[in-house]
């Protein structure tokens, strides 16, 4: 966006953050209606399919309507060129607006083969660039005592996380800082009180800081932490931004999968794309290797983030990226495995991850994706 701000003559003097306001700059500068997206998003499918991707969650349509995104969707199944399950949500942020009855309407009304509404997308704050992640210390940064806002009052995100759980739809929460995953535990907690016993598969997604308090309430709640691993490294923005923002203990602790397993809970681990501060990356190949070393795939390489003991084995993350985000998603019986009675998903890699060094991960070719028993991708076989 910057390269084409300056191709127009406008020079950029600071930053655009939070895709609302980049949406509103980028339509100052092209139409972003639905034919626009629908180029963006057929080029991106083929690319899903040469990296391996069989399933995706979607987090959030956002720059078209909701019911614009998912027709989207189910064009292209029904073309035969939607290489992947997608599983989808109702991105809601408005207290003023009630998301049960919306969430329900487009629940029933897109319930294809390939495209499912399964959940209620909630966002409690922001990140720590901006001084709007949620945590529960001040900012280190700051000296008004600054801890940073809940986008949703703590009781409307309560009631609406209660009232979703009750239809029978798990939340999938963005929480940044300590203080916003607390503060969605606290909501599932409420919830899990108050409603009947059911499967509950409620996620917090980045989780990029848990108070060590929170850590055994996972397990309890079987709440599932779902990070995006390819950031758990030194980039430029931990190493100046975040280390002003929190601290050296607490930028050390960041990202942790680790400390979720060794407290009994579930993980999955997923890229969030296209969304990062650094480190923007599609590739399951990419975020697995950065996992399992907790530095970037290219050198020169910085220590490893919050040191070895942080990193995931190949097997931990590779469970992670398959049946951990299948069971986050309620589908760990159809998806996320090679087992009779599952879907034929599968991908071919030129070698054995467990025989190439770990540097080497995200450099392996996807020689063949198949979804549903039907190649999606194939390359040199």
């Amino acid at each position: 966006m910057v390269q084409l701000l300056k191709t127009i003559g406008i020079k950029p003097t600071g930053w655009i953050v939070e895709i609302p306001a980049q949406l509103a700059v980028l339509s100052k500068l092209t139409d972003v209606n639905t034919a626009y997206v629908e180029a963006g998003f057929r080029n991106w499918v083929t690319k899903f399919s040469q990296a391996g991707i069989t399933t995706v969650f979607d987090a959030g349509i956002q720059g078209v309507s909701i019911d614009e995104g998912l027709q989207l969707y189910q064009k292209l199944e029904q073309e035969g060129k939607l290489g992947f399950k997608t599983w989808t949500s109702f991105y809601w942020n408005d207290q003023n607006v009630d998301p049960i009855p919306e969430l329900k309407r487009i629940h029933k009304e897109y319930n294809s083969d390939l495209v499912k509404v399964l959940r209620l997308k909630v966002n409690v704050d922001g990140g720590d660039d901006k001084q709007n992640a949620v945590f529960i210390k001040p900012y280190s940064d700051r000296n008004d005592g600054w801890k940073g806002e809940p986008i949703l009052p703590a009781e409307v995100i309560n009631k609406v996380v209660t009232e979703a759980d009750a239809a029978g739809f798990d939340a999938y929460c963005h929480c940044f800082g300590d203080g916003a995953t607390r503060l969605f535990l606290d909501a599932v907690e409420m919830a899990t009180k108050k409603n009947e016993p059911r499967d509950r598969r409620h996620t917090a997604s980045h989780v990029n800081f848990i108070h060590p308090d929170d850590l055994p309430r996972f397990k309890a709640l079987n709440v599932i932490a779902d990070f995006q691993t390819n950031w758990a490294a030194r980039d430029a923005l931990l190493q100046n931004v975040t280390l002003r923002r929190v601290g050296k203990d607490r930028l050390n602790s960041t990202i942790n999968p680790r400390a979720v397993l060794e407290n009994g809970g579930r993980i999955a681990i997923s890229s969030d794309w296209p969304v990062a501060g650094w480190s923007a990356t599609h590739e399951p190949l990419v975020t697995i290797q950065v996992a399992v070393t907790r530095q970037f795939i290219q050198p020169p390489r910085k220590p490893p983030l919050g040191g070895e003991k942080l990193r995931l084995t190949l097997d931990e993350a590779i469970y992670a990226h398959t049946l951990g985000a299948a069971y986050s998603l309620g589908q760990e019986k159809n998806v996320g495995s090679l087992e009779v009675g599952k879907a034929a998903d599968l991908v071919v890699l030129e070698k054995n991850l467990f025989d190439v060094d770990v540097y080497e991960i995200s450099k392996v070719p996807v020689l063949m994706t198949i979804m549903n028993g039907d190649i999606y991708h194939q390359d040199g076989l």
